[in-house]
């Protein structure tokens, strides 16, 4: 998953993927904007699949934490912002 939705709209984004039975495939979440208009339902999804791992850099994980509080996410910290990922194969790559 690469980006969520806005806090007002959490539940009714959830429910979209639980209807759409692909709530239970996101393998990882990585956002591109960590403001509450992209990472807004985080806390929502993680509640329904709270192992999926997070990639992101140690600032973005500040500011995940500063926003949500520590919860003990499964943060996987990366050393830059311009990762590769492809949207139709299951590839991840971070440059360093």
């Amino acid at each position: 998953m690469m980006d969520t939705v806005w806090t007002p709209h959490r539940f009714d984004f959830v429910e979209n993927l639980k209807k759409k039975l692909i709530l239970k495939k996101i393998d990882f979440h990585r956002g591109k904007s960590w403001g509450v208009d992209h990472s807004g339902s985080l806390t929502t999804i993680l509640e329904e699949i709270p192992d999926v791992p997070i990639y992101c850099t140690a600032n973005a994980v500040k500011s995940i934490e500063g926003q949500y509080g520590k919860r003990g996410w499964n943060f996987h910290v990366v050393k830059t912002e311009i990762p590769w990922i492809s949207e139709t194969e299951r590839s991840l790559f971070f440059l360093k």
